[in-house]
């Protein structure tokens, strides 16, 4: 019976120590497992560490966080050298208002609000009167004979540098709004000659950007912006065209992703950032293969219109997917009449108009 009773205690003995041993086996394991994970997980760590300031930035828009390359070593995303960080960019922040460069001999007030926005209000009822409808349609069934006409005699000799020459009241006080500052020529004639205080120059295609950036580097009168303006803010490829992009027209055939970026931004709100609302501008001189009838036409809808003491554009109604260019030219015509009379004009091509108070004086 001891027998018995000494086997049962072997066994017993034996049968912990297999256990004691078994789970020794499987301690270990576990532990070398989480050993081995905790440092790979710290050598990965420590590689993101070591890599993520140099290679990535976090950037928030619309309230959505991006993981994208930095500036220097973004890809080019277009021929015109556009990155991710433009494409992405849709704001008017970067604006500055011009007050504090602004003469006082051309604010109108100090407004309450800031930037005076307030002051700036829709026209109520703007549509065409009767005798203006008439007076439209007449200068509509005129279009193919005036536009005729008129690109003829403006693009005849030297007529052309009219854009240039015609502004005498110009002088180191005034402030000039170039709108499609393309390669510069018109700001540079005009800078030349007058020596605005202020010249606000837009150029949304980058490499006529940094172009102008380059070529009034030196002039600290001249603000650039790589955007342009329209009825609402938006995107858009488009092909280059002319002699390094001097022709480029969201009103070509150009939709092609890997040609050039294009911004745009609602002309009113650009405007009113700008500080408009609070002073006269001398002049705003549009030239944007096209885009003259959006701007115009916001321009028009708002009282801010009388802000311009003299106001000269292009119009480029031949663009192939320009729509109504005729009827639209026509009602601007109309519409402009009612604050602003004609100080040249070559119908359909280019003119310059001149507040009505101006006008008298």
């Amino acid at each position: 019976m001891n027998s018995n009773v000494s086997k049962t205690k072997l066994v017993s003995f034996i049968s912990i120590v297999i256990a004691i041993i078994i789970l020794g086996h499987y301690w270990n394991i576990h532990n070398g497992y989480k050993n081995e994970v905790s440092s790979r997980s710290q050598s990965s760590d420590e590689k993101l560490s070591e890599g993520s300031d140099k290679t990535r930035n976090y950037i928030v828009t619309d309230n959505v966080e991006f993981k994208m390359e930095t500036k220097q070593t973004q890809k080019k995303l277009t021929k015109c050298g556009d990155i991710e960080e433009d494409i992405r960019r849709s704001s008017l922040e970067q604006v500055k208002p011009l007050l504090p460069k602004v003469p006082q001999s051309h604010k109108i007030k100090k407004g309450i609000e800031p930037l005076c926005r307030e002051d700036t209000r829709p026209i109520p009822d703007n549509r065409l009167t009767d005798e203006e409808s008439k007076r439209q349609q007449s200068c509509i069934n005129n279009f193919k004979t005036d536009h005729a006409k008129g690109s003829g005699q403006f693009w005849s000799g030297d007529t052309q540098f009219i854009r240039h020459k015609h502004h005498k009241y110009l002088n180191s006080e005034s402030v000039v709004l170039d709108i499609g500052g393309n390669k510069g020529e018109d700001a540079e004639a005009i800078i030349k000659d007058y020596n605005p205080g202020v010249y606000v120059i837009l150029e949304p295609i980058k490499t006529l950007y940094k172009a102008l950036i380059t070529m009034f580097k030196k002039n600290p009168n001249v603000v650039l912006y790589d955007f342009g303006l329209g009825k609402k803010n938006d995107k858009f490829f488009v092909n280059v065209v002319g002699h390094g992009g001097d022709a480029t027209s969201v009103f070509i055939e150009n939709n092609k992703k890997d040609s050039c970026l294009l911004r745009v931004y609602n002309t009113t709100e650009f405007l009113i950032r700008l500080g408009v609302s609070c002073f006269d501008v001398d002049l705003i001189t549009i030239n944007c293969e096209g885009c003259e009838y959006d701007i115009l036409e916001t321009l028009l809808s708002t009282n801010i219109t009388q802000r311009f003491r003299h106001i000269q554009f292009a119009t480029h109604p031949t663009l192939k997917h320009l729509k109504q260019p005729a009827e639209r030219y026509c009602e601007i015509q109309e519409k402009l009449s009612r604050t602003h009379v004609i100080s040249y004009q070559y119908k359909f091509c280019w003119e310059s108009w001149t507040r009505k108070d101006i006008a008298t004086k």
